[in-house]
């Protein structure tokens, strides 16, 4: 059988690893090209105002930005910190294909079923054009208050 006491007992021992992860599985949105490409486009034209406010006014420190940055959120973090609080009202954009490590950004799917927000994956490629219209090194992820009928991307899709 076993050569020592000492055998048997490693043999039995169970080794227990510890795992972070969630018995509720939410799945990402599926949106396809075509719709993704839309709403990209639709998002690069009413961003570009802001990133050219910044183009502009990059060496002065006024605060007087378009109307629309009053409705905008910008970053992991910050998106983060207001799905957190009640968020009626909001979509996250995640530019979930171009970042990485992925799971910088899975929080985000759980935080926003959570909150009863609405969150929308971007196509492949959408960070570059994002950080080109917001004249912002890079936009991982965002979110957009959809208050007036014309910020409806939804509506124009």
């Amino acid at each position: 059988m076993h050569d020592s006491i000492r055998n048997d007992a490693q043999a039995k021992k169970k080794v227990f690893k510890n795992v972070l992860e969630s018995p509720f599985t939410v799945k990402w949105p599926a949106v396809s090209n075509q719709v993704g490409d839309s709403i990209l486009s639709i998002l690069v034209q009413l961003l570009e105002p802001i990133g050219a406010y910044r183009k502009a006014n990059r060496k002065s420190k006024k605060e007087d930005y378009p109307e629309l940055n009053k409705r905008l959120v910008l970053g992991i973090n910050s998106v983060t910190e207001l799905l957190e609080k009640p968020a009626k009202g909001w979509t996250v954009f995640v530019c979930k294909r171009d970042i990485q490590p992925t799971h910088l950004c899975s929080h985000l799917l759980t935080m926003a079923s959570m909150a009863k927000v609405k969150l929308v994956p971007l196509p492949q490629n959408a960070q570059v054009q994002l950080s080109r219209a917001l004249y912002l090194p890079r936009v991982s992820a965002f979110a957009l208050q959809v208050t007036c009928v014309s910020l409806r991307v939804s509506d124009k899709v």
